[in-house]
Parts: C-alpha cells; sequence; structure tokens
C-alpha cells in the first residue's frame, strides 16, 4: 500500500489499488527506491510484466535488472516478457531496418536472439526455471484448437505466410523464482496434448 504521507510527485499515479511511477530501468536501486515509495513489498509473490521492454535497453542493463528482480524479491516471483527475437535471417535484419529507418533502435535483441537465450537470461540470473516460445508456436500449440478455428473463420485472412513470419519474430519468455510455496507451480506454457517446451 501506498504510505498515508506520500504525495504524488511528478508523472506518479497514487492509488490504493493502482500506482504508476516513473523510473530509470538501468538503475535498478533507484527503481527500488521508486517502488517503494509507491508502497511496493518485496516480501509478497510478485509477477513482474515487460511488454517490449527490455529489448530497449543495453543487454547488460537488463541482464542486471532481471537478477535485481530475483534478488529483490523474497517470496515466489514470476517475470513474463513479450520481445522481438531472431534479428539475424533476412526477415529479422529486414525488421531491424525498418526501425532504424524511423530512429527507433533495440540493442538488447542481440543479447537475447533466440529463444534459448532468452531462456538463460533468466537461468544465468539465478532463476529457478524459464521458458520461452514463439508466438506462432504458441498459436500453433497452447491455443484451443477449436477457437483458432472459430475466429479463422472470422475474417478471410489471406496473407497467413507474412503473418507466420512476423510471429516467428516475437516472443514470449517468463522466469519463476523462490517458489517453495507452489505458488507458481502451474506457471508455464500449456501444450495442447503434451508437454511444454518452447523450441531453440
Amino acid at each position: 500500500l501506498v504510505p498515508a504521507d506520500h504525495e504524488a510527485g511528478p508523472g506518479e499515479v497514487l492509488s490504493r489499488d493502482y500506482c504508476l511511477v516513473p523510473a530509470d530501468l538501468r538503475d535498478p536501486p533507484g527503481l527500488g527506491a521508486a517502488l517503494a515509495r509507491a508502497g511496493f513489498d518485496p516480501s509478497l509473490p510478485t509477477l513482474f510484466l515487460a511488454e517490449c521492454v527490455l529489448v530497449y535497453l543495453p543487454p547488460e542493463a537488463s541482464q542486471a535488472l532481471v537478477q535485481w528482480c530475483a534478488a529483490t524479491c523474497k517470496d515466489a516471483v514470476g517475470f513474463v516478457l513479450y520481445e522481438q527475437i531472431r534479428p539475424d535471417d533476412a526477415f529479422g535484419r529486414q525488421m531491424l531496418i525498418n526501425l532504424e529507418s524511423r530512429d527507433i533502435s533495440i540493442p538488447g535483441i542481440h543479447g537475447t536472439p533466440s529463444l534459448d537465450a532468452q531462456r538463460n537470461r533468466f537461468l544465468s540470473a539465478g532463476w529457478s526455471r524459464a521458458d520461452a516460445m514463439d508466438m506462432f508456436s504458441i498459436h500453433n500449440r497452447c491455443l484451443d484448437p477449436t477457437e483458432v478455428r472459430r475466429s479463422s473463420g472470422l475474417e478471410i485472412f489471406d496473407e497467413f505466410e507474412e503473418w507466420q513470419l512476423i510471429q516467428e519474430h516475437y516472443c514470449v519468455a517468463y522466469g519463476v523464482h523462490n517458489d517453495e510455496k507452489g505458488i507458481f507451480k502451474d506457471f508455464q506454457f500449456k501444450v495442447q496434448g503434451g508437454a511444454a517446451g518452447g523450441g531453440g
């Protein structure tokens, strides 16, 4: 909970149910201080979400942040991210060219270019377990086939090959740590008709 005597500063939104605080993710101690001002309690189970965030940081900065999250949270902690991968094939190189033409740089992609590298970013930072899967595999292996067929019939879609290329270059990755109580025991990719596994 937000401390009763804390008033919202510039760029902050503080309420009983929601807090928004600005912080430099390249500075984990500063991030910790900002979260503490908003009432963050690292002794409680915590889930971090990062949607196309870490990929904008230098690899060493994103790795330090992932390591800080595991070291700071004393109870069960999960981290889920969504971001680009595979910068070195033809589509990946064109993706980077398109971004650079708009003065957008994603330096983090070179630190975690593959699914294996995404898993290793957590495991090498001390997380207990981790996995990663590209979005095309999630679509094919994790979604209910009945729902996929239903949604596919809603609108004619004739650019499947291009869509597949895009989905193969985005991934979801996660890490779990300090989960002795089993809070995140079911936290995994649920493959239809089989066990999880995200490929390389």
